[in-house]
């Protein structure tokens, strides 16, 4: 039986018997088996029966591996398969802690909340920060009902103070108030009142009459008639009709934000716990587009520009999937309308061989992260093409092979390297035998890129003096600009949108003028 370090067992002697606690653990700490413990712990002593987990489904495996690894008396039960299987097993209790996926949570609800759990545990916590998704309205209904509450997350306040509000009140009910949400909103976050055109159910801006102008030159009149400075017909002047929002530019009252939750966590920073792991060195290679997929790149980018000419709404859903065909491009392919990829000439691919035929050698293992599904495939195509002799691993989808997977990929004698997209891939598995991680493809979510960095800097890279992050970009693509966005922690789909927004408004300027 493992043991856990020190600071691990600090937090569950924090935590004990209170109702309520969270451990805010850095990823690569060990907050799984710390929360495990506890729950061991409380379940020792009769003062909880039957426990439940909620996790990413790609954390499933890992975390039931937890329990045999640190804990003597947890016996889990991964509720996973189909439907009836997922009740079957709730129903029919065979351990005494459950772990199921968040997703699943919204199928198996009514017998999730039949089953009496008398401990809640939310692992990645940040997943149930918006309080309108039906898996957050689950999590938060099992918590009500259960005696004993848990959350774990490396980093809960992603975006912002406002993702704490549902974590903690999931934790504890009434922790900031009664005022609920927009009250906690209105005392911890400054707020900036805009106003935006107001548009109708087609995204067409409303327009009103507002006074008299030019019909030519939109010059201001005061009454019907010639305008004075080009001598055309004085009419109606249009406007848009203007709509109200606010949004968050910073925060406030932080000290007392902080006093409020800080009876409720343990903390836990990397630098402070595992001062013993290695620095992560950074570097990006950027590669030129060949002719062919910089021609593509350009007409894509163009066709975008001008279906946004006819004044269609530029909102967070059409900046994403604008931006996402971008990247496709960038990567070396695109969709077509049957949603198969057509494939285009990328020079990522051959110079992606060329450093790890320049950086691979004896047993050095190597992590690719990749951003689209036809990826994994190519980059194992182009792995097989180097002139070293490489092992090549990809993520199985079917997850009851994903720890065989890596754990045939961490014996491998001589160099290897493991392929998997970065949304699964980053979330819950343990790949610290590599030193050296490659983003081919980079993700939206600044969560999603440090969740993947922390798979190799965790415990057990300690033995390496130094692990390497290499990003693989497209020059002079949306990729310059996603790195960007997430070395500098801003957000990656707003840079997006205000990209297309301030080329709208530069083209109607030009267009009044």
């Amino acid at each position: 039986m493992e043991e856990l370090k020190e600071y691990q067992r600090q937090a569950c002697r924090a935590a004990g018997d209170k109702p309520a606690f969270g451990f805010v653990m850095d990823r690569g700490t060990g907050k799984t088996p710390t929360y495990l413990k506890n729950s061991e712990e409380l379940i020792q002593r009769g003062l909880v029966r039957r426990a439940l987990v909620t996790a990413p489904l790609s954390t499933l495996e890992q975390i039931s591996k937890a329990c045999f690894r640190f804990c003597s008396t947890l016996r889990p039960t991964l509720i996973w398969g189909t439907k009836q299987k997922r009740v079957q097993l709730i129903q029919t209790p065979k351990g005494n802690i459950d772990i199921i996926n968040f997703e699943a949570c919204r199928t198996v609800q009514d017998d999730l909340l039949a089953a009496g759990y008398d401990m809640v545990v939310v692992d990645e916590s940040i997943r149930i920060a918006d309080m309108d998704t039906q898996v957050s309205k689950v999590v938060k209904a099992l918590g009500k009902r259960a005696k004993y509450r848990r959350i774990a997350a490396g980093a809960p306040f992603t975006e912002g103070l406002e993702d704490a509000w549902n974590q903690f009140d999931f934790l504890e009910p009434g922790i900031f108030g009664q005022s609920g949400f927009w009250g906690f909103r209105n005392r911890y976050c400054t707020l900036e009142q805009k106003e935006i055109p107001d548009r109708d159910k087609t995204g067409r801006i409303i327009w009103i009459e507002e006074g008299l102008a030019c019909t030519t030159c939109a010059a201001r009149a005061e009454a019907r008639g010639l305008c004075e400075f080009c001598g055309c017909p004085i009419g109606p002047r249009r406007v848009p009709k203007m709509r109200k929002y606010q949004t968050i530019t910073g925060y406030k009252n932080v000290e007392e934000f902080e006093a409020k939750i800080a009876p409720y966590i343990f903390r836990a920073a990397k630098k402070d716990v595992l001062p013993e792991l290695p620095d992560k060195s950074f570097e990006t290679i950027s590669v030129p587009m060949v002719e062919e997929q910089k021609k593509l790149y350009r007409q894509i980018r163009d066709k975008q520009y001008s279906e946004l000419s006819d004044g269609t709404e530029i909102n967070h859903a059409n900046a994403l999937a604008k931006g996402q065909k971008l990247r496709e491009v960038a990567s070396g392919f695109v969709y077509g309308d049957d949603r198969k990829p057509v494939f285009v000439p990328s020079g990522k691919y051959e110079r992606l061989g060329e450093i790890l035929d320049d950086g691979i050698y004896g047993d050095r293992k190597v992590v690719i992260f990749t951003a689209f599904r036809p990826e994994p495939a190519l980059v194992k195509e182009t792995v097989s093409r180097c002139r070293k002799k490489i092992g090549v691993y990809c993520l199985p989808e079917k997850k009851e092979l994903r720890s065989s997977t890596i754990e045939a990929w961490e014996r491998h004698v001589g160099p290897a390297v493991f392929i998997g997209n970065v949304a699964s891939t980053g979330v819950g598995l343990n790949l610290q035998k590599a030193d050296w991680a490659i983003f081919f493809g980079l993700p939206w979510s600044q969560d999603q890129y440090s969740q993947a960095i922390d798979r190799i800097h965790r415990i057990g890279s300690e033995v390496f003096q130094k692990v390497f992050i290499t990003h693989l970009i497209s020059e002079g693509t949306i990729e310059e600009k996603m790195l960007k966005a997430l070395t500098e922690k801003t957000d990656l789909v707003n840079m997006v949108l205000e990209d297309l927004r301030q080329w709208q408004k530069e083209r109607d300027e030009w267009i009044s003028a």
